[in-house]
């Protein structure tokens, strides 16, 4: 067989025209074609071989048209290397947007769900972690820990209390702590400045307290040692320092505060200090600070009588590498060695017994009572996290079922999968996008109405707040969560069948129902709703089992029509100016118009528990034992009117 290839090859290159190597390979297969042609239909070699090469002339004197054309520029030029992908995640993105304007209806539902899942969650969280997570505002805070005292295992009335005598001991020859301070609340009648009176909150504090929390003055001075002398009287010297807020809202911020008198109680008190604007203890809700000494455990001239026991709150700063359970031996030690209350504990402690010492970090001991339900919550607002997304990504899987041609129409023309995911996940990421930013609103909304469902003593309520770290976390969930919800679509891209999905006219299989993984997937998705929602069901029940449960227990009152009052007294007044004047006030509140009687007391049931003494009991035939009681006093009443709705 002639060599056809190569005499094409030498006949075009000896007129001049040379052609592509592959143009050449395929002219000499089509002349070859024609050899055979010709000898198949009976021609000799000869006439075969001429008809070749008019042929090769042929090609010969047209040869310009076999050359390959140059090949035009694109109309729309690629993008450089680098931005290659940002132009491909903005294509995706426009797409996105593009395609839920199209579907409304499935974009409001997508979004609110997740929207309702987030906000919850950030909601929650900011609470959690202001007031869990969040560092108290003072210098080296992890080394401030709360000291509370216990008799035979036996609490304190008011939990996280010490008694004097362990203060005073322990305050003497301090090993473990740099110093310890204390304090009590007091409710106040005060004149500050020309403005009438008015009730504030203010705290009885050591000196040393401020000293422990490493605080400092605003303006003038804090309190010092010498401010406080034993007594335990309110307070103890005739200064008083200002809050911020009070002194902007009395006195304008004037330095000329400094050194001005303020009425607390009927006592003049001079104005030595102004605290920061961000200092609050041991609350918000306390406006002033008066100096206070912890009273002495024995009587005058060293009788060795023991004279009192106050229970207080304290807390103290560690020394470095200090832990709290080698302050807690300390404090015990130093508590046991010091005189011994008697009969005195019994109505502090429920009854007597050694002395033990906790001592627990400052932000544990605030939050002890509200951290497992908080936890709780938290718990419960991820489960509705984890249903959001569920039933996002149900949604967004049903979505993905029904674009399947348009699926394999762009793997058909050269996208990989890959490329198809990200398509997917842009688009459930602009979804959570969305749902976050609707979220994050919703969170904020019930950040304002905190204030109106917590409760007034909730701890650190103003330390909650949507700051950076909360949006932070609101952006990771809603990323995660969008992630989560476009994971299922986009497997399901990857196993698109083009041939299948091409002819494919619309109508399902019959009895394919839970053949397909997509299926399967959704089966499962439907099932993990249902229990997480099971769960939340129960839960819901119980608590309103509860709930109602309580509204109709049986308290021993009829509360219906009772209107109260609290009237907190300055400590300075005697017992027979109380009573008058607590007698004055009941009597005109019974000549008011609609008030069948009215009476005072010491305590409501179940909110607050009165007085409580302590007393040796020998009942005949007995030895005698040491009681304690709540004693709960009321005024006397009229006969119509139920006496023990204030017992």
């Amino acid at each position: 067989m002639p060599d056809i290839v190569a005499r094409v090859r030498q006949a075009l290159a000896a007129v001049g025209r040379a052609v592509d190597e592959d143009i050449t390979e395929e002219l000499g297969a089509h002349a070859l074609a024609s050899y055979e042609a010709a000898r198949a239909d009976g021609c000799d070699h000869g006439e075969a071989e001429r008809r070749v090469d008019a042929l090769i002339a042929t090609w010969c004197a047209d040869a310009d048209r076999l050359r390959r054309r140059p090949r035009r520029d694109a109309i729309v030029a690629a993008p450089p290397a680098d931005t290659a992908m940002w132009t491909g995640l903005a294509h995706d993105i426009r797409y996105a947007a593009r395609l839920l304007r199209r579907q409304p209806a499935f974009a409001s539902i997508a979004v609110l769900t997740m929207a309702l899942g987030i906000g919850a969650t950030t909601a929650l969280f900011s609470v959690t972690y202001g007031v869990l997570l969040k560092p108290l505002p003072w210098p080296g805070a992890d080394r401030l820990v709360r000291v509370s005292e216990s008799r035979a295992g036996r609490e304190p009335r008011i939990r996280g209390t010490i008694t004097n005598a362990t203060y005073v001991a322990w305050r003497a020859q301090p090993s473990t702590i740099e110093e310890v301070g204390g304090w009590r609340v007091v409710p106040a009648t005060a004149i500050v400045g020309d403005a009438e009176s008015t009730r504030l909150q203010t705290a009885a504090v050591t000196p040393s307290l401020f000293t422990v929390l490493r605080a400092r003055p605003f303006r003038g001075r804090l309190f010092v040692d010498d401010d406080g002398k034993p007594g335990g009287s309110f307070p103890s010297k005739d200064f008083i320092i200002l809050s911020y807020g009070l002194w902007q809202e009395r006195f304008g911020g004037s330095d000329a505060a400094i050194g001005g008198v303020v009425q607390l109680d009927g006592k003049p008190l001079t104005i030595v200090g102004v605290m920061p604007p961000d200092f609050a203890f041991p609350d918000r809700e306390t406006r002033a600070w008066t100096p206070w000494a912890v009273p002495g455990v024995v009587g005058g001239q060293g009788s060795g009588r023991f004279i009192s026991v106050v229970i207080f709150p304290a807390i103290a700063r560690l020394r470095p590498g200090v832990t709290p359970a080698h302050a807690a031996a300390e404090a015990t030690s130093r508590s046991r060695g010091a005189p011994d209350p008697g009969l005195a504990a019994a109505a502090m402690f429920g009854g007597g017994g050694p002395a033990e010492i906790a001592a627990l970090p400052a932000i544990d001991m605030m939050t002890a009572e509200v951290r497992p339900a908080l936890l709780i919550l938290l718990a419960a607002v991820a489960l509705l996290l984890v249903t959001a997304t569920a039933n996002v990504a149900s949604l967004q899987l049903a979505r993905a079922t029904t674009r399947r041609r348009e699926m394999a129409i762009r793997a058909a023309i050269g996208a990989g999968a890959a490329r198809l995911a990200r398509q997917l996940i842009v688009e459930s990421a602009l979804i959570g996008a969305a749902g976050g930013l609707a979220g994050l609103a919703l969170a904020s909304a019930l950040h304002r109405a905190l204030p109106s469902v917590l409760p007034a003593d909730f701890p650190r309520v103003g330390d909650v707040a949507i700051d950076a770290r909360v949006i932070a976390f609101a952006a990771a969930v809603s990323m995660i969560a969008s992630v989560a919800c476009g994971l299922l679509p986009a497997l399901h891209a990857r196993r698109v069948d083009l041939v299948e999905s091409l002819a494919d006219d619309g109508s399902a299989p019959v009895g394919g129902g839970m053949r397909s993984p997509t299926a399967r997937a959704r089966s499962a998705i439907m099932i993990g709703q249902l229990a997480v929602s099971c769960v939340l069901l129960v839960g819901a029940a119980l608590l309103t089992r509860s709930f109602v449960a309580l509204l109709h227990a049986d308290r021993g009152y009829d509360p219906a029509n009772v209107l109260t009052a609290r009237i907190p007294l300055p400590a300075g007044y005697s017992i027979q100016r109380r009573t008058d004047l607590l007698e004055a006030l009941i009597a005109r509140a019974r000549g008011l118009p609609g008030v069948r009687d009215a009476a005072y007391g010491n305590a409501l049931p179940l909110l607050t528990a009165g007085g409580y003494r302590a007393f040796k009991w020998r009942p005949p035939a007995a030895a005698s034992a040491e009681v304690e009681v709540n004693a709960s006093s009321a005024s006397s009443a009229r006969d119509t009117f139920p006496r023990w709705a204030f017992a």
